[in-house]
């Protein structure tokens, strides 16, 4: 055949086929066929080099015969493995060698997180360019609205805390309390804020605002104008605060509260700091170790919050006076259940200001002569009344604020001598039918007692029990007015409360066979402690009183008094094993010593 001509590429890429010169003896040459078929080849070959083309589809068959091919060179990689591993193409652990290693690339949960912490921080740069003092009101409102929804994300939220921009915050709502949307607005954001007190770092800046928006619950509103701009100026912001606080009590039902907003006429910007507030205190006594909270308790009585409060809480009990006298046999207007939300609120934002702060508490039990005190002993009395006559729709709401204030009485009468002397009778005999379940006793007997759903009925025994545990630990005259107490139903004759609570000490405390129908542990921890503070109450009441011995003593068989007794030494045990240590071990020790003297 003849040589393959053209490029030097071509020389490289194809190669020539010669016939081998022809020696004596060699075997005959090949047939005509064959020669044919190589003569093609060449011609085929040739072609194609001449083209300077290199995808020949016989460019692999072109190969030099008899020459073995070489492997491909590996590529350079961070790391030069061993000449040994290079030419086996394995370690010296027999593992492949990677032809490719790549360093310090983050992890994908590192990227995602990354761009999450990019995200936020761009949008909450935009809000705060847009939430600041030199902002349109209504940009300002919507952007403030956003951050509340942005907030209830737990990422956001901690973003916020963790990188110390609360501060910064504080500065741009400046000058919100003057305006009744951006008030509510900038109220309802700290709320989502300081809801989840894990990553919640105290502010005094914070504080500061929710007091100014606080103290707005006892100013007047302005007299509406008549005409003119300034009519105009209130219709709009109207519908502004009207559209706010519809948007805010979508947002604030992703937070779980345990007393809601439920719809736009719960919503003030007052009550929406009470509430901020509260989650203010709880956040800070978070940490034991810490004094957040003595400093924020103590910054909320200087700035006079405990003043606003109580004040506030004064004017809505006179309302809910008003409203229940208007309550006609089972139907209640809207403005009770408001009024009752708005006193419920109130007395959790005073509970969590005087929590474990004996100044507080002393400086509340004492302010204005009482004039709380009094209200709540008011409030009691109503409100007790209305549970025999309250439809189901509001009973949650009466419940929840007879609670709320039978908790706060609990702590203005605790070592207070002053605060258990100012209840009289009428009061003494409202908190004994609560005590053993009689609710709505004292409607005269136009209306049965309520049966109430577990929890509140669990809620409103205990708090009532416990609170005649201060009322008669010292005090004589409250204990004659629980002798006094005669407990009356309709169709039944009447029942003196010291035989109506030593049955219920013995049901309780001497009959544990009544524990095998209950089904919850919870029940049956409720049936055991009322019956240990039943016994207690028993025990305070037969103090320095003969009369009530006497009636105890027919109450409480011999027999019962020991199963009774040794009811109080497990009471004892379940306190010290869930933390309580020392705390009612005097006044128990004392009560079993009375009631084992019953019948000696």
């Amino acid at each position: 055949g003849g040589e393959a001509r053209g490029s030097e590429g071509g020389r490289a890429a194809v190669t020539t086929h010669r016939a081998p010169p022809k020696k004596a003896g060699s075997a005959p040459p090949a047939t005509s066929t064959a020669a044919a078929k190589a003569k093609a080849g060449e011609e085929e070959a040739v072609k194609v080099a001449s083209s300077g083309s290199f995808t020949a589809p016989h460019a692999s068959a072109a190969a030099p015969p008899n020459r073995e091919r070489k492997p491909p060179a590996a590529k350079p990689t961070g790391q030069r493995p061993p000449p040994a591993a290079v030419a086996s193409g394995r370690t010296e652990s027999g593992k492949p060698v990677s032809p490719l290693k790549v360093h310090n690339v983050d992890s994908a949960m590192e990227v995602q997180e990354a761009g999450r912490s990019q995200k936020i921080a761009d949008d909450l740069g935009y809000l705060m360019e847009t939430m600041g003092p030199g902002t349109e009101v209504q940009l300002r409102r919507t952007s403030i609205l956003r951050l509340a929804k942005l907030l209830l994300e737990p990422d956001f939220a901690v973003y916020v805390h963790e990188g110390g921009l609360v501060e910064t915050l504080m500065g741009l709502v400046e000058g919100v309390v003057d305006n009744p949307v951006l008030g509510e607005a900038t109220a309802a954001m700290l709320l989502v804020l300081h809801h989840n007190p894990q990553h919640v770092v105290y502010s005094q800046a914070v504080v500061d605002i929710l007091l100014q928006l606080v103290a707005t619950a006892t100013r007047s509103p302005p007299p509406p104008a008549s005409t003119g701009p300034g009519k105009r100026r209130q219709l709009l912001e109207k519908r502004q605060l009207t559209k706010t606080r519809e948007v805010l009590v979508k947002t604030l039902a992703a937070l779980e509260l345990q007393h809601p907003f439920e719809d736009a006429t719960f919503v003030t910007g007052s009550l929406l700091a009470m509430e901020a507030l509260s989650c203010v205190c709880v956040a800070a006594g978070t940490d034991p170790s810490s004094d957040a909270l003595a400093a924020v308790q103590a910054e909320i009585r200087v700035r006079g919050g405990l003043d606003d409060v109580a004040q506030f809480l004064h004017g809505e009990i006179r309302k809910f006076d008003g409203a229940g006298v208007r309550t006609t046999g089972s139907v209640a207007p809207t403005e009770l259940r408001s009024v009752l939300a708005a006193v419920s609120r109130g007395l959790r934002c005073l509970l969590e200001a005087v929590r474990g702060n004996e100044g507080n508490r002393t400086y509340l039990a004492c302010l204005r002569d009482a004039q709380l005190l009094q209200a709540l002993l008011r409030f009691v009395v109503t409100a007790e009344g209305l549970l025999a006559s309250t439809k189901a729709a509001a009973l949650g709401s009466v419940c929840n604020a007879l609670c709320d204030t039978m908790k706060m009485l609990l702590g203005l009468t605790n070592n207070n001598p002053a605060g258990c002397d100012a209840f009289d009778g009428r009061v003494v005999s409202c908190l004994c039918r609560l005590a053993v379940g009689d609710f709505g006793g004292n409607s005269g007997g136009k209306d049965q007692p309520q049966t109430l759903s577990g929890d509140y009925e669990h809620d409103l025994c205990s708090l009532a029990t416990t609170l005649l545990i201060n009322l008669t630990e010292s005090n004589k005259r409250n204990r004659a007015d629980v002798v006094a107490t005669t407990l009356t139903r309709e169709g039944h004759a009447p029942v003196p409360m010291l035989h109506r609570l030593g049955s219920i000490v013995v049901d309780r405390c001497a009959r544990p066979d009544r524990q095998e129908d209950m089904r919850s542990s919870r029940e049956k921890t409720f049936f055991n402690v009322s019956g240990a503070y039943a016994a207690i109450l028993l025990g305070c009441v037969c103090f320095e009183h003969p009369a009530a011995v006497s009636e105890t003593r027919g109450a409480i068989a011999a027999v019962d008094v020991l199963h009774v007794l040794k009811h109080l030494e497990d009471y004892l045990l379940f306190e010290q094993a869930a933390g309580m240590g020392e705390k009612n071990r005097g006044i128990v020790e004392q009560v079993m010593a009375v009631l084992s003297s019953l019948h000696a």
